[in-house]
């Protein structure tokens, strides 16, 4: 993905004005078409389409539809990674792409929390569900949701924390996002490195 992004910018820096302009005028037909038309994208114009992504976000939504959960998750944080590489931003102001990063990092993350509270009311359904044929479907339901939505929350806000530590995002930013206090995400922490 690096060296993909570095070709990128090394041949656009090579690229004389007029034909910059049409190159980008190009890429945005691609990113119209996946927008309007989006049942007519193939993979190829997918490709082409996430090269206009203005922020993390659009590039996730996008990636997400050529690449494997796995390996879009890797895309998306190695993305991230480039974005603070001096190398690639020599023609940006560091101090407003720091800004910008932080601000898409937490919108990312916080998307991701909403996709794994979601996941989590969802499996704690089933959960309640199954122990509610068991135990009675009234008393079941009631308390099988309850469980499993604590503990699908539970789970995914870790594994979400975790990602962000893997990440090096900040403890305060971590914090906010995930409710947690420090002691706890600090607990967290060590629990992975043990």
């Amino acid at each position: 993905v690096r060296h993909f992004c570095k070709l990128i910018l090394k041949t656009l820096s090579q690229i004389n004005h007029k034909n910059r302009i049409t190159i980008l005028k190009y890429l945005d037909y691609y990113k119209n078409l996946y927008y309007n038309c989006p049942n007519e994208c193939k993979e190829d114009d997918l490709w082409l389409a996430l090269l206009t992504a203005e922020n993390f976000s659009q590039l996730a939504e996008i990636v997400s539809k050529v690449l494997p959960t796995e390996l879009s998750d890797k895309f998306i944080e190695e993305a991230i990674n480039m974005s603070r590489d001096d190398f690639i931003l020599h023609n940006w102001q560091s101090e407003k792409m720091a800004d910008l990063e932080k601000a898409e990092a937490k919108l990312y993350y916080e998307n991701k929390l909403r996709e794994g509270y979601q996941k989590g009311i969802e499996q704690g359904i089933e959960q309640g569900i199954e122990q509610g044929i068991e135990k009675g479907i009234e008393q079941g339901i009631e308390k099988g949701i309850e469980k499993g939505i604590e503990q699908g929350i539970e789970q995914t806000i870790r594994k979400n924390i975790i990602k962000m530590l893997e990440n090096k995002i900040s403890y305060d930013l971590i914090s906010k996002v995930s409710g947690k206090s420090l002691e706890e995400i600090k607990e967290i922490e060590k629990s992975i490195k043990d």
